[in-house]
């Protein structure tokens, strides 16, 4: 028999449907954004895999990749433009 601390974790634990929901939904984003992410181009990809998945900051990737950090910055930029035009459509079926 589960101890009142198992059952009240189980409880804890347990998912209602509009969690379940959710959780679906952010995996469905998730899943866009990766192939969204692969569609740029692959410095674009690198810089912004390195910076926000990795958290490393933007000199640390302009030695690693050889590039100013301007380029970095640029790099960057240029990443987050072109995911917000792939985004968009999304964005607005969701409204």
């Amino acid at each position: 028999m589960p101890t009142k601390k198992q059952t009240e974790t189980q409880e804890h634990h347990k998912l209602t449907a509009p969690d379940e929901e959710r959780l679906g939904m952010e995996e469905e984003r998730r899943r866009a954004l990766y192939q969204y992410v692969h569609q740029l181009t692959p410095l674009q990809k690198d810089v912004l895999i390195l910076r926000y998945s990795l958290g490393i900051k933007p000199a640390i990737i302009a030695q690693l990749l050889e590039l100013s950090q301007t380029t970095v910055h640029t790099y960057l930029n240029d990443a987050r433009c072109a995911l917000q035009v792939l985004l968009a459509p999304e964005a607005e079926a969701e409204l």
